[in-house]
């Protein structure tokens, strides 16, 4: 009987045995956890596989799908990237004229201001305003309203330097932020855009507009040494030119 016994037990531990080698070891698990864990790190198969899988269709399969898997996540990842850069740089853009939008321009100004602090040179802000804009609703309808607002953000844009601010304060009304510029080239510049714009033929649908606009120089440090100070100092000056006869730029000083 115990004979018997003995002999049974060790058939069942001979078999147990040859089971044991024919199925992956505990190790070899993790060795295939790690290598599909790679696919997934990197989105490319790893070459320290065990030999038992290296040549199976079916863990070859799935190494491939994961493959794909995560090269469709790249892609999304990379998509949602652009789409975020879309999003934020509509939050500081005007719809309109593409120009940037006040929020954007009372921020930059103040890290302007703070950067010729320290390194000693000129701010200067120009805000201008079109002439007789409400009137010029009134005579053309409010969509060439809209085209004379393009029509001065291009400008704004592209005759401007690489290093100036073109924004679109609210309205009908504009402001440059011109960093290391004095007053001298300053009023030169803004000048040179009223003229510009003043003899510019805007064309919508059978008809032919033309305006002009206002303009109000202030500078720091001479004017002020804040943001809301020189916008505040530009702003007295543009309606000085308002008074004046509009079609101007005025610098208080």
């Amino acid at each position: 009987m115990e004979t018997g016994d003995i002999s049974s037990k060790q058939k069942r531990s001979r078999k147990i045995v040859k089971k044991q080698d024919l199925d992956p070891t505990v190790d070899t698990i993790g060795q295939v956890a790690k290598a599909l864990n790679y696919v997934i790190q990197n989105g490319e198969a790893s070459t320290d596989l065990p030999a038992v899988f290296a040549d199976n269709p079916e863990f070859q399969n799935l190494v491939e799908r994961l493959e794909r898997m995560y090269q469709r996540l790249q892609d999304q990842i990379v998509e949602n990237q652009a789409l975020q850069a879309i999003m934020q740089e509509q939050t500081i853009r005007d719809a309109l004229t593409g120009l940037y939008n006040r929020r954007y321009l009372e921020d930059t100004l103040r890290r302007e201001l703070a950067r010729a602090d320290r390194e000693n040179y000129p701010v200067s802000v120009i805000m201008l305003d079109i002439d007789h804009f409400n009137k010029l609703n009134v005579t053309y309808g409010h969509q060439a309203g809209d085209v004379v607002l393009q029509t001065l953000g291009k400008q704004l844009l592209f005759r401007t330097r690489f290093s100036d601010i073109p924004c679109r304060y609210g309205g009908e009304e504009f402001v440059v932020i011109m960093p290391n510029v004095a007053v001298e080239t300053a009023l030169k510049r803004a000048e040179e855009l009223r003229v510009f714009f003043a003899e510019t033929k805007i064309t919508y649908e059978d008809k032919t507009i033309q305006a002009t606009f206002s303009a109000g120089l202030s500078v720091y440090p001479r004017d002020d040494c804040t943001a809301d100070g020189l916008l505040h100092s530009a702003d007295v000056a543009m309606y000085a030119a308002k008074t004046a006869g509009r079609n101007s730029v005025v610098s208080l000083r």
